[in-house]
Formats: structure tokens, sequence, C-alpha cells
């Protein structure tokens, strides 16, 4: 079994029958695991298992991961160096039975300069967004949104976009712009970024007009903007957030705030919420070709740049 906790060569008694050489190939591909997000010793063990059989190619297979949406499946796929003699992490293949019983399935490639994580992978396949960090040969690394086409996605059609940092898409103004319980402090502010990056969809406390409104929310690159739901997880209408008032809702639940800081002005215009629900398909038919401040985006910049 590999020791997680090593970063480095590991003692020789840690593998039965590995020779020194065979323990740090071990252990690289295992490191390579555990920075993908699996970090289970059963996955570790599975690892060294594999290896031991040899292969120009070696598939490994977690132990199945159950969330709120769904259980996803995944493969790991290895492939063997000849100049080093390792095995590289080329590939999340996941699979996710979602509980409605529709299948998603897409193989995400990795190389040096190109990651993915579990959970990245999952809420990927679930249609939300995620910020990766990019870096192609012989160019400056950068950050970017990726998102699955969603109209596409619904008929499992796998249209992975990107959105480059020349959309202008900026995660924290667009935030900010929502008066939150859990934005308040500094720290409670970036921990929302780091969770809505990796594609979370976050559950939050909307403040309006003097109510707690639980919800949740996520990023929504492609309108410049964020998707808002009630705690229910049923989108909100446009605009019902960033307005500022609470207009009601059949699903939404209330509290009184009793003490903190009171609500923020809010200037900004109504939210661009990504319209995927047969609800909203008409506001989202009027809207599709705008940017955050109705100005009509050239077609370049609606839909993003597949991968």
């Amino acid at each position: 079994m590999c020791n997680w906790s090593a970063t480095t060569k590991v003692a020789e008694s840690v593998h039965i029958n590995l020779s020194v050489m065979e323990i740090e190939v071990v252990e690289y591909a295992a490191k390579q695991a555990r920075d993908a997000g699996y970090r289970d010793e059963s996955t570790a063990a599975m690892i060294e298992q594999a290896l031991q059989k040899g292969g120009d190619k070696v598939s490994v297979f977690p132990t199945p991961v159950r969330y709120d949406e769904g259980t996803a499946s995944t493969e790991l796929v290895y492939n063997l160096s000849k100049t080093t003699g390792k095995y590289y992490l080329n590939a999340i293949d996941m699979s996710v039975m979602k509980n409605d019983g529709t299948v998603m399935k897409y193989a995400f490639k990795i190389d040096q300069n190109n990651k993915w994580t579990q959970k990245m992978a999952y809420n990927t396949l679930m249609g939300r967004a995620v910020y990766r960090m990019v870096k192609p040969k012989e160019k400056e690394e950068y950050g970017a949104w990726f998102q699955f086409n969603r109209e596409k996605l619904e008929k499992r059609e796998y249209d992975l976009l990107q959105y480059h940092p020349n959309y202008g898409f900026k995660l924290e103004e667009v935030v900010k712009k929502y008066d939150l319980e859990n934005t308040k402090t500094e720290k409670g502010f970036e921990d929302l970024i780091k969770d809505l990056k990796r594609g979370n969809q976050q559950e939050v406390k909307f403040i309006l007009d003097g109510k707690v409104v639980p919800g949740f929310i996520e990023a929504a690159p492609s309108w410049k903007s964020v998707n808002t739901y009630d705690h229910e997880k049923v989108m909100f209408p446009e605009g019902h957030v960033l307005s500022g008032h609470y207009k009601g809702n059949h699903h939404a639940k209330t509290t009184e705030v009793k003490e903190g800081p009171s609500q923020k002005e809010v200037v900004a215009q109504v939210d661009k919420q990504a319209m995927n629900s047969p609800a909203q398909k008409k506001t989202s038919s009027r809207r599709k070709n705008t940017d955050e401040e109705g100005n009509k985006l050239p077609s370049s910049r609606k839909k993003g740049n597949k991968v």
C-alpha cells in the first residue's frame, strides 16, 4: 500500500517485493492521483497492484463517489513513458449516473500543462463551469473558464468550451453586486470565490429587504454573470436577487436579519441568468446576443471557444 503522506521516495519496507526504483514509480503514480483528488488508501493500493502487472497502458478504477446529483465512477488512465520508465496520468475518464438514471460520460485529458481534478470533472459533467489554469506549449500560463455547451449537454453531446480571459468575465466583480451574508468578511468572500471556481453550486444566504433568503449560486461565464437559486435549487426569476428587494417566491424561505451590516445599495442592472429552464426560454432568446450591459456581442464571444 502506498504511503499517501510521502512526497518523495519511501522506505522499501512499505511495499512488499518491490525494488527501490519500482517504489519510486508507484509513489509518483499515486501522487498524481492524489493531486487529482483521489486520496483514499484503496486507490493507492489499486495503483500499486495495477503497476506491478505492467504494460504500456494501465487503468485504475477508484471507489465510486456519491454526490447530491448522482454517483461518479472513474477510470484513471496511465501511460508508460519509454524515456523515464514512469507512468503518467493521462486521463480522468468519468461516468456519472444521475439520480434520474441519466448517464453522463467524458474523458478529461491530462498532461503537465492541462490539469483536472475529480470534483472539477464531476461539476463540468453536471453542466457547471470550472476555472482552470492552462499553459499552452511555449506560451504563458493563463486562467480560463471551461463549460460544456449546455443545450448540447442535455442531448448528451459533449462540446467543451473555453472562455479566455479576453472574454471579459470577472467573477469577483459580479459577486460583489450581490448582498450576501457569506461575503461580509474578506475570508468569506475569498472562500466563496474559490468554491465557485471549482464549479460548485454553492450554498449562500442572500440579504433582501432585511430578510435572509437561503439559496445557491454558481458561475455563469457565458453570460458574464452568476446563476441564482432558492433553497430547493429552483432558479430565481430574472432580476429577483440582484434588484436587492425581496419580491416573494413560492419556494423561498426567509428569516429576519437581527443584526449586522445594512443592505448595500445595488446599482447594477439585473443579472444575466443562464437560461436553461423551460420557464425562461423566452427571456433567454431576447438576451442571448447581448453582454451584461445589453450591448450586442459578436458571434465569436457569444459561445466561447471550443477546446
